[in-house]
This record gives C-alpha cells, sequence and structure tokens, in this order.
C-alpha cells in the first residue's frame, strides 16, 4: 500500500520532470528544418553511375518530393519504374559497397529495401555528426530529431550569438581536399580563346542580356566585344602583367554565377584543358570585400578525384601564426603525410588549394616538402570562423549534403 509520504514524493518528482521539461523547451528558441540529400545518397550508392535514365528518376523523385509524404526512396523506386519499366536496379547498385546485400538477381523491390535502410542509417549518421558538431562549437543543450520517416531533420538550439556561424556549422558537409594547382601563366591563353569563341557566339548575348542591359552603351560594347572579361577580371598587376600564382581572376561576387555560366558553356568546355577545374574562394578578397577569386585547380588522378582528402586527418587544432593571425593546424595519419610529402615536393614554387565543399579556404605557396603530415590554413579567419571550422573537421564529413529549408528564430546574436 502506498503511503501519503510516498504519493508526495512521486509528486514532487513529476513537478521537477515537468518544470524542467517546459524550461528545456522554453531555452529552444531557435529552430532549423534540415533536409539531406537523398539523391545525393543514392548517387554515391551508386558509385557515381552515369545512366542517363537513372539521373533521370533521380530529378523526378526530387520534383516529386515537394507534393508527397512518401521517402524519397519510395518515390524515386517509381520514377524509375516509370521511366524505365523492367529494367533492373541491381545493374545500377551492384557495386563493391552493396555486394554483400544486392546481386544481378535481386528483384528492384529488394533493391529499394536496401537503399532505404542505407538512407535511414545515412540520416542518423547526419542526426550525430550534427549533435557532435553543435557540442564541439559550445551548445550542448540542443535537440536534434528526424521528422517523422521524411529526410528531414529538426534542430532545436537556444539562443545563440551568431546565427550565421551556426546556419554554416549545419550546412557545411565538410568534403576537405588537396589539390594541385596551374599556374595563371599556363592556362591564360586558353582564356583568351575562351573570351573570343564566345564574343563569335550570337547565343551567348541572350544568356548575358540582364547584365548587358543594364549598363551603358560604353559598356554594352564591352560586355560584346570581351564577354568573359567583361565579368571575370584577369589576375594582372598595375602594369597588365599576369600575377604569379593559381589565382585565374577576380569577380564581383553577384557576377560569379554568370561566370561559372559561361565557363561551363559547351563550346567553352571544348577548349578549357580536360584537366583544368575552376574553383572559387570562400572568402573576399582582403583588399576588395565585393571580389572572389578564381583559381585554377589541376586534375591529376584518372578518377577525378582529389590526390589527398580530409580522411587522413587525425587532429584539428586553433593556433597563432608569427604574425598573431588564427590559423588551423591539421595533422594527417602515415598514409596522408606520404601523400603530402610527395604533393609539397612535386610544387615548390607552386600553391596547393585546401578547398572544403568546392570552395577554396587557403592556397600556400610551398617553399620546401614538408614531412611528418603537418599543415595549417590561414585563410584570414576571425576567432569565431575558425572555430566553426575547426569544430566541423572535427566531427568529420556529413554523409550527403544537408540544406537548411526552414527556420524559427527567437533570441539571435549579431548575424555577422
Amino acid at each position: 500500500m502506498i503511503n501519503k509520504k510516498t504519493i508526495s514524493v512521486f509528486i514532487l518528482v513529476a513537478l521537477i520532470f515537468t518544470s524542467c521539461t517546459l524550461l528545456s523547451k522554453k531555452e529552444l528558441e531557435n529552430s532549423f528544418t534540415v533536409k539531406v540529400s537523398a539523391d545525393k545518397l543514392l548517387l554515391s550508392l551508386s558509385s557515381n553511375n552515369s545512366d542517363e535514365k537513372f539521373h533521370e528518376a533521380l530529378k523526378v523523385a526530387n520534383e516529386m518530393q515537394g507534393n508527397s509524404s512518401e521517402t524519397y526512396v519510395t518515390l524515386f523506386g517509381k520514377a524509375y519504374n516509370t521511366i524505365n519499366p523492367d529494367a533492373s536496379l541491381a545493374k545500377i547498385f551492384s557495386t563493391a559497397y552493396l555486394r554483400n546485400d544486392i546481386n544481378f538477381n535481386s528483384t528492384n523491390e529488394e533493391v529499394l529495401g536496401v537503399l532505404q535502410k542505407e538512407v535511414d542509417q545515412g540520416i542518423n549518421q547526419t542526426i550525430n555528426v550534427l549533435k557532435a558538431r553543435i557540442k564541439r562549437y559550445g551548445i550542448p543543450h540542443q535537440n536534434v530529431t528526424r521528422i517523422g520517416n521524411s529526410e528531414n531533420i529538426l534542430i532545436e538550439l537556444p539562443a545563440v550569438k551568431n546565427i550565421n556561424s551556426v546556419r554554416h556549422l549545419i550546412e557545411t558537409q565538410a568534403q576537405l581536399e588537396f589539390w594541385e594547382t596551374y599556374q595563371v601563366s599556363e592556362i591564360f591563353s586558353y582564356l583568351e580563346k575562351v573570351n573570343a569563341n564566345l564574343a563569335d557566339d550570337k547565343k551567348i548575348e541572350s544568356a548575358i542580356k540582364m547584365k548587358v542591359d543594364k549598363t551603358d552603351e560604353e559598356s554594352r560594347d564591352f560586355v560584346k566585344k570581351y564577354p568573359l572579361f567583361a565579368f571575370l577580371y584577369p589576375a594582372v598587376d598595375g602594369s597588365g602583367q599576369l600575377i604569379q600564382g593559381p589565382v585565374a581572376g577576380y569577380a564581383a561576387i553577384g557576377d560569379t554565377s554568370t561566370v561559372n555560366y559561361l565557363l561551363n558553356y559547351k563550346s567553352v568546355q571544348d577548349i578549357l584543358p580536360q584537366d583544368l577545374r575552376f574553383y572559387w574562394t570562400y572568402k573576399p578578397h582582403p583588399q576588395d570585400e565585393t571580389m572572389l577569386q578564381l583559381l585554377a585547380i589541376k586534375v591529376t588522378t584518372r578518377k577525378g578525384d582529389a590526390p589527398l582528402d580530409g580522411s587522413v586527418i587525425t587532429d584539428v587544432t586553433l593556433k597563432r601564426d608569427q604574425n598573431d593571425n588564427t590559423t588551423i593546424h591539421l595533422s594527417m595519419n602515415s598514409e596522408g603525410a606520404k601523400i603530402w610529402q610527395r604533393l609539397t615536393r612535386n610544387n615548390i614554387g607552386k600553391s596547393i588549394a585546401i578547398t572544403l565543399d568546392d570552395y577554396v579556404y587557403a592556397f600556400p605557396r610551398v617553399q620546401s616538402e614538408i614531412q611528418g603530415g603537418q599543415t595549417s590554413i590561414t585563410g584570414q579567419f576571425t576567432e569565431e570562423e575558425a572555430q566553426v571550422l575547426v569544430s566541423i573537421l572535427q566531427t568529420g564529413p556529413l554523409p550527403a549534403p544537408v540544406r537548411i529549408v526552414e527556420e524559427n528564430l527567437g533570441k539571435t546574436g549579431p548575424a555577422n
């Protein structure tokens, strides 16, 4: 028989639990709804299979997502069946990674079941990484949960000091890569050919018509004559000489999409070397915050991937260099140290570009061969920006890109 004293204790515990719960909910004044890119997960599971109908099905499934409560895998299965009836998904997903679960005789239903489990696992891994990032950043009080069986994740946080830093913390996939680079002198002649080709292409005028219409007559004539260089300013000094290094040019932040369009134009791709790739810097130019730098990356592997990536990183710390700048110091395992030593030995006098999610964070010039697998990223970071990057790199990459699709903000600090 329960006596009055026991009942009183139960009531007291319940009141304490309820008040703590209410306090926790009240403190979590900022929320973000984040969508995991399930299409990128499926693409990765297929080992980047290039089958056109497979890619078309991914695109259709993305379009169907907006008006459906079904999982992405289910929508993909329906789209693929409509686009390519009676075709076997096993041919696409019989990869080395899935060989224990999928073989050439697996039915489409069986394949979709395996894919759903992999996507569920990817979403759970994303939740764990986000929790770890947020905690390392200094926000231990948090709620990160999956919304039903969807690809969406709800993140609830207390008042934060810098909301933009939190957005960066959440959305950065953290694919860290190290790339060899071209000297601008090696590729500038190609850029001149590109500009001449675009100037002769009448179709390109409509693509940049909005930009042309907003300028005066003299500027319009210049844009028509120099379609590329009107938006991508060559990396030259005051005397018109090319500045040595990997920077191909500079562009206003608002013009980067135009430059991307021009450089990806089909006739342009036929001109540029196949091993040339362009990446923008993450931060504006130190002397002009309205401009970004475009780096010329040299692809040296057969698969087109980076010769060294973040999988070799064993430790990430904040340090100060001799000029008291905030730097991010990276330590590598033995395999990474060997590759880093070879990369630096082969590129003395040139730059190695360090990228995160295809944006250049630093491109130090190699002075000498580096042994021991140690390097630093010095990118004019503030203490806050560096701490965000360290939190991201310490917890490793997300299994797939994510993006914030909804925000409900209560108390926040400065947004800079």
